[in-house]
């Protein structure tokens, strides 16, 4: 705690301070966003603690702990008005699992005007796939509340890939109409954590060397299943070296906002590198959302399959199919958005299609509700409360002396200044 201690001293030096002025030149920009926070743990220990816990944080017993969550540094670079270069880091304060600073995206953007109302949009490096309707805030963080959905809590920690991305822009009336396609590598055991430990509800975004703990499943002793499987997973890291591609289509509008991506199954699953397995995972996701005034909803769905290895006969070790929802209704006092309640369901699980449900149970269901207020009292600064309710069923916690089903219950005050 003495270390943590010292982050959080220096974050609430930071906070007290009032940003610096616009730099000389516009076309360089450096950002820093900070959140410290105090969190009411739930019992249950958290996946980022080897355990089979939904949330960020969670210990036996239930404490109060102060935490620096998120320390970002962002940096964009204008080289002419249809390219920029834009980088993204983090900084771990909270855990080491292979570096303390780590790379979360460093992309460059060509955006050529084609026509008078039509440009092409392309980007290339390490990025997110365009599939997030709430992270639209600084470092991928969300507006609305502090923990993300159980969908893009996945996306933030499992899905990143290196590759390019391209397709044509068009306006129509007062609607933008983006299509795209991408050929990427680099995220082969995407659907680990999905499999073996299930969604999870958190606002933590994995680094792209990240290696992130799993829990100490029974199966990973047997023999004739993973006699490799470290007791971590790296997700972004390319294993079988082939590439794989997606396509997907955004519309945005003053009042609505669509998003659709497919990422088809092109990992070869019998792959292993010596230190990760490559997964077999395939997924569509779509999203809307509409304003009504001061009201704002949003929803989306993701539906998918991973697998993994193969056995006797032929057959895949790991078979799982996974959908996740959620329903939001966000309600903002103005523009400036000073205040802004926000509350969000969301419902999901994992389906074991394999032959060995036995030995290798990894079935699950599980919802959640969470209630988010947001106070912006200065233009760089935030105060968020946050209460998050997990209730799941998980077969696999009985590997770790669990009752299957867990009730997660956890509260949240976040300042967060970004500077």
């Amino acid at each position: 705690m003495a270390k943590a201690g010292r982050w959080i001293t220096a974050a609430l030096a930071l906070m007290a301070s009032e940003p610096s002025g616009v730099r000389a030149d516009d076309r360089f920009k450096f950002n820093v966003v900070l959140d410290g926070r105090l969190v009411t743990t739930p019992t249950s220990p958290s996946f980022l603690d080897e355990g089979l816990g939904k949330t960020r944080y969670g210990h036996e017993p239930r404490a109060v702990e102060a935490k620096l969550a998120q320390a970002a540094l962002l940096a964009r670079v204008e080289l002419r008005p249809d390219l920029t270069v834009r980088a993204h880091v983090n900084i771990d304060a909270e855990h080491n699992f292979k570096r303390r600073v780590d790379l979360i995206e460093g992309v460059i953007r060509y955006n050529p005007a084609i026509g008078d109302t039509a440009s092409l949009d392309l980007r290339a490096g390490v990025f997110f796939p365009t599939v997030s309707l709430e992270n639209t805030d600084m470092a991928w963080l969300s507006p609305y509340t502090i923990t993300f959905s159980a969908i893009n809590s996945w996306i933030g920690e499992e899905v990143r890939s290196l590759g390019a991305e391209g397709g044509p822009s068009f306006r129509i009336n007062e609607a933008q109409l983006r299509l795209y396609g991408a050929i990427t590598r680099g995220n082969d055991p995407n659907g680990t954590l999905l499999a073996w430990r299930g969604f999870a509800l958190h606002d933590r975004v994995s680094g792209f060397g990240d290696r992130l703990p799993l829990p100490a499943l029974k199966s990973f002793d047997l023999p004739n299943l993973f006699p490799d499987q470290p007791q971590h997973v790296q997700p972004m890291r390319e294993v079988d070296e082939r590439w794989t591609w997606s396509t997907g289509l955004s519309v945005t509008h003053p009042k609505y906002r669509i998003k659709a991506l497919y990422q088809p199954q092109t990992a070869n699953p019998g792959a292993f590198d010596g230190e990760q397995y490559a997964w077999r995972t395939g997924y569509r996701a779509v999203g809307a959302s509409r304003s009504l005034g001061p009201v704002e909803f949003l929803a989306q769905g993701l539906d998918g399959e991973t697998r993994m290895g193969i056995v006797a006969d032929g057959r895949n070790a790991v078979v799982a199919k996974f959908q996740a929802v959620y329903f939001m209704a966000s309600w903002t006092d103005s523009d400036a958005a000073r205040h802004r309640v926000t509350a969000r369901y969301d419902a999901f699980r994992v389906r074991d299609h394999d032959d060995f449900k036995v030995q290798d149970p990894n079935d699950e269901s599980g919802s959640a509700w969470t209630f988010a207020y947001v106070f912006a009292p200065a233009s760089h600064h935030r105060i968020t409360a946050e209460l998050l309710r997990v209730d799941s069923t998980r077969t696999n916690r009985r590997d770790l002396g669990l009752d299957p089903r867990a009730v997660e219950i956890l509260g949240s005050l976040s300042w967060r200044v970004t500077f």
